[in-house]
């Protein structure tokens, strides 16, 4: 379908909206011509018109990205309205559904030092249990931080730009500004990540959000030196949004891990599984599941430590602590951590290590009690 200069390309798009009649679908506009203006105030009256409102328009390498959750017919009537407003201005363009992105295979180390993040979450007890595991529950206001800060630290890693909305993967120009379409993909898919890296280099930083207030920040890239991911990391965690923030720490995952699912894929946690954390999350305001080179605690996981002396100890925020190591070359100049020293740091971190008992002790608020 041809409008003056404006091309739909409906073969890609019917490809992309097989399924269910009510859909989510992200599309490409492909142009020279067309200012970024121009298509806001061509979006706008698309979605006046249909009572719809699209996420973007974000800037790609050849043009711009914008989506939409609607039906089948309804993508169809906002497609024409959209055209319309754009041949009114005179600007020609292909609209077509957007292609997947992928950064490829890189050869990666077995394990690499990950920034895990938990945000505290509000959850009505009345929610149900595939809510409360599969939503991410972080307040508008946080998770808008939250988003803006994961944008501005993965920009360290490179000029090439991929955000995940959901399932499906777009790259992005330099320039874009990837924090709305992040904030979007969490209101609808729950989930979003963002990578910018140098493919010329194979190196570059992930920021994975998940639901239930989960984050993960990862440098990657095999060749990059372990003290330049360490503190590239630390800087992650000491620049988050630290109001909301349950606590932090960095400990060894699998490259480019998107979930907190890969807690213990590569170095075991001491007598938990990776499910005990995810179904007691409403704990990790007090305690820790491990202790780590490099952590961000509150007060409250403070008072159960057994001895904190040997450990670098500095608030960097109202109840938030920066502790870590005085020696980080154990914890991190390796795959795996030294194991003497993690055996006493789990002396020292005490009753604030995470147990079976505790949960045991302390059921989830939502769940009845016995």
């Amino acid at each position: 379908m041809t409008s003056n200069q404006i091309t739909i390309d409906r073969r890609s798009i019917e490809r992309a909206v097989r399924g269910d009649d009510f859909i989510e679908i992200w599309l490409a506009f492909r142009t020279r011509d067309c200012s970024r203006e121009e298509l806001v105030h061509a979006l706008n009256i698309a979605d006046e018109r249909l009572d719809l409102i699209c996420t973007g328009p974000a800037i790609t390498p050849d043009g711009f990205a914008f989506g939409l959750s609607t039906s089948k017919e309804g993508l169809q009537s906002w497609l024409a309205h959209l055209v319309e407003e754009l041949s009114a201005v005179g600007v020609s363009g292909l609209i077509q559904a957007a292609e997947e992105a992928r950064v490829g295979a890189w050869p990666t180390d077995d394990a690499t030092p990950a920034g895990f993040l938990a945000w505290s979450h509000q959850i009505n007890p009345d929610v149900t249990a595939v809510e409360r595991q599969s939503h991410w529950h972080v307040e508008p206001a946080a998770t808008k931080a939250i988003t803006q800060h994961a944008a501005g630290w993965t920009a360290g890693g490179g000029d090439h730009s991929i955000v995940h909305l959901g399932l499906f993967s777009m790259a992005l120009a330099p320039d874009a500004d990837v924090s709305p379409i992040m904030e979007a993909s969490l209101a609808r898919n729950q989930n979003t990540a963002c990578i910018r890296y140098r493919p010329e280099e194979r190196s570059g930083r992930t920021a994975y959000l998940s639901s239930g207030g989960e984050g993960i920040l990862q440098v990657i890239g095999a060749s990059v030196p372990w003290q330049h991911r360490v503190d590239a990391t630390r800087t992650g965690l000491l620049t988050c949004p630290t109001e909301d923030l349950n606590l932090a720490f960095i400990r060894p995952a699998t490259p480019r891990a998107q979930f907190w699912s890969s807690i213990h894929m590569r170095q075991e946690l001491p007598n938990l599984l990776e499910h005990n954390i995810r179904y007691n999350r409403h704990l990790l305001s007090h305690y820790t599941p491990d202790a780590h080179g490099i952590q961000i605690l509150t007060g409250n996981h403070l008072e159960l430590a057994n001895d904190l002396a040997a450990w670098k100890t500095k608030k960097i925020g109202p109840d938030r602590y920066l502790v870590e190591a005085p020696d980080l070359a154990p914890w991190y100049s390796e795959p795996l951590p030294n194991d003497e020293a993690v055996d006493q740091a789990r002396r020292d971190f005490g009753d604030m290590i995470l147990t079976k008992k505790t949960i045991a002790a302390n059921p989830p608020p939502w769940k009845p009690a016995a």
